[in-house]
């Protein structure tokens, strides 16, 4: 790694140029607060700003890349593992709430519908599942092997006293 306060007006160092497209020597022309500003290619003989070589920025770009790439496999694993737990307790609760039942008398499940909690219903997409809670909004919980899904029904009348 290149430490700029070593280096001089008048001092060679490396430098990427911006006409020759690579990294090759400069000469330094301008430095300003401890930073070189400019530079002068010993090889096309152009002066521009300076630019640190770009072996360096594909490094620090490889390093940025490896941990990025290490903290995206650690954060798919620790979210594949939350899955599964979570998989596993929606599991346990469709089994605990459908019990014995094997849904022969299930419901089939329709939007315009009115539903009450505790009875089986069949869904197209989720299967078997068992109503959880009736909200009077026209929503209702229902428990499936794959979760809890919250699902449009009928809007349960209030009793007026």
């Amino acid at each position: 790694m290149i430490h700029i306060d070593d280096y001089d007006v008048g001092d060679d160092v490396e430098a990427f140029c911006t006409s020759c497209r690579m990294d090759l020597n400069h000469r330094i022309v301008a430095k300003k607060g401890g930073e070189i500003i400019r530079v002068l290619c010993l090889t096309c003989e152009k002066e521009h700003k300076y630019r640190p070589p770009q072996a360096e920025k594909e490094a620090k770009a490889a390093t940025k890349a490896a941990s990025a790439k290490t903290k995206a496999s650690r954060a798919a694993a620790s979210a594949a593992r939350k899955t599964k737990v979570k998989a596993t307790r929606d599991e346990a609760a469709w089994v605990e709430s459908i019990g014995a039942d094997t849904g022969d008398h299930a419901r089939p499940y329709a939007m315009s519908e009115s539903f009450q909690e505790g009875i089986l219903i069949m869904h197209s997409t989720f299967g078997l599942g068992r109503v959880k809670k009736v909200y009077h909004t026209g929503k209702m919980d229902v428990v499936f092997r794959s979760g809890t899904r919250l699902l449009a029904c009928q809007k349960v009348k209030l009793e007026q006293t």
